[in-house]
C-alpha cells in the first residue's frame, strides 16, 4: 500500500517537474540571446556609427557560420544591415519592419516569445556608442528547433520519472 502512495506522489509531481523545466530552458535561452545580442552590439557599434555596412554584413555573413541563431542588426534609421535570417524570414537590406528592432532602437530591450508565423524567441538590444543608440541587434532562436531540443530533454525526463515510480514500488513490495 505503501508503494501506491510514493507512485501517487512521484507522477503528481512529475507534471510540474517537466512544466518547471521547460520554464526554466526557456529562461536560460532568453538570457543566452541577451548576451549574445549585447556582444554582437558592441562588436557593431563602430561600424554603425561610420555606416560601414560592408564591415556589418561581412561579420554578419561570419556569424551564420559560427552560431545556432538567427541575427538582424540594423542602424538608427532602422534600415537592416545585415542578417542571417532564413530567406522566407529574411527581410531585404534596406528599412524593413523587424519585430523589436523599432523598440530597441528607442533604447529598450526586448525579450520576446512570439507565436506567430515566425514562431521565435528573440531580445532585439540598442547599440550605443558615445551614449546615443546607433543601431540596434536582434537575435533569435526558432521555437521549433526549442521544440525539438526540449521534446529530448522532456522524454528522457519522463523515463527517469517512470523508472523511479516502476524501482519505488519494487522497493515498497520488497521492504512491505
Amino acid at each position: 500500500m505503501k508503494w501506491l502512495l510514493v507512485l501517487l506522489v512521484v507522477l503528481a509531481g512529475g507534471p510540474y517537474l517537466i512544466a518547471t523545466t521547460q520554464q526554466a530552458y526557456l529562461a536560460t535561452l532568453t538570457s543566452s540571446l541577451t548576451d549574445q545580442s549585447t556582444v554582437i552590439g558592441r562588436a557593431m557599434a563602430q561600424s554603425l556609427t561610420n555606416g560601414d555596412m560592408t564591415t556589418i554584413q561581412r561579420y554578419v555573413a561570419d556569424l551564420e557560420t559560427t552560431v545556432a541563431t538567427r541575427v538582424v542588426v540594423a542602424d538608427a534609421a532602422g534600415r537592416i544591415a545585415g542578417t542571417t535570417e532564413p530567406k522566407e524570414f529574411a527581410p531585404e537590406v534596406g528599412r524593413v519592419i523587424v519585430p523589436g528592432i523599432a523598440e530597441a532602437l528607442t533604447g529598450q530591450r526586448v525579450e520576446q516569445v512570439s507565436a506567430d508565423a515566425a514562431d521565435l524567441v528573440y531580445v532585439a538590444v540598442p547599440v550605443m556608442e558615445g551614449g546615443r543608440v546607433v543601431g540596434a541587434v536582434r537575435v533569435s532562436y526558432g521555437l521549433n528547433e526549442l521544440r525539438e531540443e526540449l521534446n529530448g530533454l522532456l522524454n528522457t525526463l519522463r523515463f527517469t520519472v517512470l523508472l523511479a515510480v516502476l524501482l519505488s514500488a519494487i522497493v515498497s513490495v520488497l521492504l512491505a
